[in-house]
């Protein structure tokens, strides 16, 4: 039997885009697997937190790591994946749970770079039944979807917000899991079923890139034009760079001028270089 679990709630937002909405965090939640006696946390910190001191201090560094740092490049995959594995309908028609399982990195305290502090080692999107460990409640779940879905659709009035996939992020390991909620966007072609073999692949290609860029410690920023023949025809992946004068100050710059590049182990699943996988991604 899985010990008791308690919510966690926690204040804050991250900065808006094509494919990164603010996150409100106070409609978010971690869920912490209590000791035997009682308290959270202490019992398990050796074991049970990631190296972090307690298992509150674990999900709060998740949260600034998804929420504040690579809520762009993780939206997207959340996008592409849905995409990928069933499409729109299939997936916000059913109740289906997006699986992060991440790996700890560089601790984010102590001014350390906190683009590093986690990792993602698998995605996959389950079934709630098979995410029993870490959901009391399934009507709470539907109940926070459509919460978020409401604030996103106030907040994102030019998007076409379909709904929200509930995410969860877990660490082998670690007793705690913090949850989330991603905006799932409208295709220009109104397209909500499975899509083509071909459309697939670009997906998984997608998908693929943020995660090498989360894992790379790049964060990704939209571009100013993603429709454009003459434009970056994706988003801009860049670093986090310390400003000197303040030691917990971080200032985001680009790399590779946007060219995307594909790392030496990329493996295109539909043979089109990054640039172009983008340019048909943004185009559905």
């Amino acid at each position: 039997m899985p010990h008791p679990m308690r919510t966690l709630q926690h204040t804050g937002a991250a900065p808006p885009g094509r494919y990164q909405a603010e996150t409100m965090r106070g409609m978010l939640g971690c869920h912490v697997l209590q000791n035997d006696c009682g308290s959270v946390g202490s019992c398990y910190e050796a074991e049970g937190c990631a190296g972090y001191a307690t298992s509150t201090a674990l999900a709060e560094a998740i949260h600034d790591w998804v929420d504040d740092v690579h809520w762009q490049a993780l939206e997207t995959l959340a996008n592409a994946t849905i995409l990928a594995k069933g499409g729109i309908a299939a997936n916000l028609g059913f109740p289906r749970v997006l699986r992060l399982e991440l790996a700890p990195g560089d601790k984010s305290d102590d001014g350390a770079d906190s683009t590093k502090a986690f990792s993602v080692v698998k995605v996959s999107v389950e079934h709630k039944d098979d995410m029993r460990a870490f959901i009391s409640s399934w009507d709470h779940i539907e109940a926070d979807c459509q919460k978020n879905t409401r604030a996103f659709r106030k907040k994102l009035p030019d998007a076409t917000v379909i709904g929200c996939i509930p995410a969860v992020c877990v660490i082998a390991g670690a007793y705690t899991a913090t949850f989330h909620y991603f905006p799932i966007y409208g295709l220009q072609s109104g397209h909500l079923t499975a899509m083509p073999e071909y459309i697939r692949t670009v997906c998984e290609d997608v998908a693929a890139m943020c995660i090498e860029t989360v894992n790379r410690g790049l964060v990704l920023r939209p571009s100013s034009c993603a429709r454009c023949e003459h434009c970056q025809r994706g988003p801009y992946r860049g670093t986090f760079v310390r400003l000197m004068k303040k030691k917990k100050t971080w200032n985001w710059q680009p790399v590779d001028g946007g060219g995307w590049e594909p790392a030496d182990d990329f493996e295109s699943r539909s043979g089109l270089h990054p640039v172009e996988a983008w340019a048909v991604y943004n185009a559905m």
